[in-house]
């Protein structure tokens, strides 16, 4: 648990929900419902601003709770100012929290392993923003350099084959439980993928892919239970977006 990254994080969260797809505007010109480039560049300065307020002020707190000066923090410092954010932290929570900082096991937190937490919370933070602040146009250049990637003899389809490693790839990269792994395979992607049952993906199919038309086409206008979405017969019904995200697998 990272306690007080995450309360930090939080501020910057309400700032970036404010830079939803709908007040991205995809002309030069200001949009009706939307931000011109100029005001988006605006905007995104002002939470670099507020982003580097709050790490000033995270490792602040870093050097106020650190008592005896040695640089580091101790069990003892870190449970007294986390007690500070929330005096109803239990002991387990705290000792769990404390772990997951000291990544070198010392017993100790340096000012790096004390900051970490909020540097990742908010560069995940960052990433989805821009994703989200992605046109159709780029989304499309993006999955097409994707498929191109997969697409090693280039004949405009993906076989089992060269499905093989994107599968792979979607296991590293997704947030799939350990015991889910063996079901994600060049078949099942290929299940998820291939609309016409032709038994290949062309580029259509794969820029399809979680949108509303290719849900439709492979699913119905059913909406079915997430806890549905991986069969115990090993057959999938999740779509590659669900598995990888809006930008799919980031290239190597």
């Amino acid at each position: 648990r990272t306690m007080r990254a995450s309360h930090l994080a939080f501020v910057m969260c309400l700032a970036l929900l404010a830079l939803s797809p709908a007040t991205v505007s995809s002309s030069d010109a200001q949009a009706d419902d939307g931000l011109s480039p100029e005001q988006l560049e605006a905007e995104l300065e002002k939470i670099q601003q507020e982003v580097e307020k709050l790490r000033v002020e995270h490792a602040q707190v870093f050097h106020d709770a650190d008592t005896d000066k040695n640089g580091q923090l101790s069990h003892t410092e870190f449970v007294i100012v986390q007690k500070k954010e929330d005096e109803d932290l239990t002991d387990d929570e705290l000792a769990e929290s404390f772990a997951d900082h000291d990544k070198d096991g010392s017993g100790y937190l340096s000012l790096e392993e004390w900051n970490q937490p909020f540097e990742d919370t908010v560069a995940e933070m960052l990433k989805t923003s821009d994703e989200h602040a992605m046109t159709e146009e780029q989304r499309t250049e993006h999955h097409t350099a994707e498929f191109n990637q997969y697409d090693t003899n280039q004949d405009g389809s993906l076989d089992l084959a060269e499905l093989a490693p994107l599968a792979k790839h979607v296991i590293e990269a997704g947030d799939i439980p350990e015991e889910e792994h063996g079901q994600i395979t060049a078949e099942t992607v290929m299940s998820s993928l291939d609309l016409d049952m032709d038994g290949k993906v062309s580029l259509e199919e794969y820029l399809l892919d979680g949108t509303d038309e290719g849900d439709e086409e492979m699913y119905g206008d059913e909406d079915d239970d997430d806890t549905d979405d991986i069969e115990n017969d090993g057959d999938s019904d999740l779509s590659m977006e669900d598995l990888t995200g809006e930008h799919g697998l980031e290239e190597e």
